[in-house]
């Protein structure tokens, strides 16, 4: 096992320094490049701080529950892996606690408040639970909830996106997603740039949620005049553009689609999927820094919005120049 004096020996300074920084302590005095020397060396040594003898010295744990539902898209598992990442580099250590509803989350969370808990952070829960009756330092990360401390501007985006296909004269739009109340953000955002859009435009909300009959309604709705599918995700996008060309239904051709969230597949599959971009890390990174400080002080207000970014492919009619990289050469679970 890997000791603060191993990584003292390597990092060519004192036992204490390694402590200071390991340890986040305000009145630590090394150089912005030991501390980061330190910080690298604990990292490639896989170092863990010996829980019970700090403990047994009457400090905190440095132990961060991250509560999760039973489910995750790909870049929430993203984002979950940095905020691990980004939790180590603060010196914490933290566990997932996945929960299915109100009561498994009380129940587990008094469990853990035995185990000297500092904070926790809820990420992407997909229930409503009370926040009031938790009273560490937490940070609510998520999205489509008005109380969240970090969240996707998905609203913002969303609208950008209908106007981009506004702009490509599309006009009569279907938006199709598992169930809009999981997407309640992106679809009012589409439904009010449809609305206050100068011409005469249409709006079909398509849920595939326990629907049979969804993929006759897709061909309907593309056979009836539609000329522009927003997916709520790019998995939906994806399927859709494969069940399109099924029928010979060409997409730019016939109807524009784009998907959302930025997935790394959007640039392999044909066409090529416009979507928007959510960086897993910014989400990441916001995350911790709020949880530090709330740790420091518990009442610190904020509201955090992660922006989206336009990510341009051939699906809603651009012309997009060829890739000159390879999906295996880094092998990408989000667009970078």
């Amino acid at each position: 096992m890997v000791t603060m004096k191993d990584i003292a020996r390597e990092a060519q300074v004192s036992q204490p320094a390694v402590s200071a920084v390991l340890n986040d302590r305000t009145n630590c005095r090394v150089s912005p490049q030991t501390r980061e020397r330190i910080l690298r060396i604990a990292r490639e040594r896989d170092y863990q701080p010996n829980l019970a003898a700090r403990l047994l010295r009457g400090k905190k744990s440095g132990i961060i529950a991250v509560f999760t539902g039973r489910t995750g898209s790909a870049l929430q598992n993203e984002a979950l892996k940095l905020i691990f990442a980004e939790l180590q580099e603060h010196g914490l250590n933290c566990f997932t606690v996945p929960a299915s509803d109100n009561g498994e989350l009380k129940k587990k969370y008094r469990h853990l408040l035995a185990h000297d808990i500092e904070g926790f952070i809820s990420f992407f829960i997909d229930f409503d639970f009370d926040r009031t009756l938790f009273q560490l330092p937490q940070v609510h990360v998520g999205v489509n909830k008005n109380d969240l401390d970090i969240q996707e501007d998905t609203g913002s985006a969303a609208a950008f996106l209908c106007r981009h296909l506004l702009e490509h004269g599309r006009r009569r739009f279907v938006f199709l997603c598992d169930r809009v109340g999981g997407n309640i953000f992106k679809h009012a955002a589409v439904e009010k740039t449809l609305r206050d859009f100068p011409e005469r435009t249409e709006l079909r909300t398509l849920e595939f949620f326990r629907n049979g009959s969804i993929v006759e309604e897709i061909f309907s709705a593309a056979e009836r005049g539609s000329d522009a599918f927003f997916c709520a995700n790019d998995h939906i996008a994806a399927r859709l553009c494969r069940l399109l060309r099924s029928r010979n239904i060409r997409v730019p051709g016939d109807v524009a689609v784009t998907g959302f969230d930025g997935m790394a597949f959007a640039e392999y599959v044909t066409p090529s999927l416009t979507t928007m971009r959510i960086d897993p890390g910014e989400i990441a990174r916001a995350a911790v820094e709020l949880l530090v400080k709330r740790m420091k002080d518990p009442a610190l207000p904020a509201s955090v919005k992660i922006p989206c970014r336009f990510h341009c492919g051939e699906s809603c009619g651009c012309r997009v120049p060829p890739q000159e990289t390879f999906f295996f050469d880094k092998m990408l679970s989000v667009i970078s």
